[in-house]
C-alpha cells in the first residue's frame, strides 16, 4: 500500500516464532483515531475484536484476499475508513455497499 493511500503508511507487523509480539504491531489509537492493520492477521481473530474498538473515527486495513465476513464486521462496528490494496478496491466497494445495505435494512427491521 505505501505512502499515499489515504495517507497512511503501512505498519510493519513484527512476527517472530509465528506469534504477534506486541499489540501496537497491528493496532494504533491516537486520540479520538484508532488504526487497525489486518493485512497480518487472521480474519477469525480480528472479526469479534473490531466491536471493541471505540474511537471517533476508525480505519481498518484489508488485505486484497479480504474475507467477506470481515467487511461487515467492520461495518457493523462502524468503521469509518476501510483500505485495502488498488487490486481489490473494486471488490471491496461492491462488498461494503452489500454489508452497508443488509446492514440498514436489519435496522429498519428492528424499528417494527
Amino acid at each position: 500500500m505505501g505512502q499515499g493511500a489515504g495517507g497512511i503508511s503501512r505498519v510493519p507487523v513484527t512476527e517472530r516464532s509465528g506469534h504477534i509480539e506486541e499489540f501496537g504491531d497491528f493496532f494504533r489509537f491516537d486520540g479520538s483515531e484508532a488504526f487497525v492493520d489486518a493485512r497480518e492477521l487472521d480474519s477469525n481473530g480480528i472479526r469479534p475484536a473490531l466491536d471493541y474498538i471505540d474511537a471517533d473515527y476508525k480505519t481498518l486495513v484489508l488485505p486484497p484476499d479480504f474475507e467477506t465476513a470481515t467487511v461487515g464486521a467492520a461495518v457493523r462496528a462502524g468503521f469509518d475508513r476501510v483500505l485495502v490494496d488498488k487490486s481489490a478496491v473494486d471488490r471491496l466497494r461492491r462488498e461494503v455497499e452489500r454489508k452497508e445495505r443488509r446492514f440498514i435494512l436489519e435496522r429498519i427491521q428492528e424499528l417494527d
